[in-house]
C-alpha cells in the first residue's frame, strides 16, 4: 500500500480515458446514454475528491509530526 504501484496508476489512468471518451465521444456517450458535462459540473464531481485528498494528505502530515514529536 505504501510502495509505489504502477499497475495501480495504469488502472487508473484507463478509468479516467474510457469516461472522458465515454462522456465526449458522440458514438460513445449514445450507446451509454451520456450527455457532456460542463466545467461547473466537471468540479463539481472533482471537489469530494480533492477534498478526500487534502484530508488524507493532512493525516499523514500530522501523523509524521506526531511520530517525530519528543513528548
Amino acid at each position: 500500500m505504501f510502495r509505489p504501484n504502477r499497475a495501480l496508476w495504469w488502472v487508473i489512468a484507463g478509468a479516467a480515458l474510457a469516461l472522458g471518451l465515454a462522456l465526449y465521444v458522440e458514438p460513445l456517450r449514445a450507446i451509454f446514454r451520456f450527455t457532456p458535462l460542463d466545467a461547473s459540473q466537471l468540479a463539481l464531481c472533482a471537489l469530494p475528491g480533492l477534498g478526500a485528498l487534502g484530508a488524507m494528505t493532512l493525516v499523514k502530515l500530522a501523523r509524521r509530526r506526531s511520530a517525530t514529536d519528543p513528548r
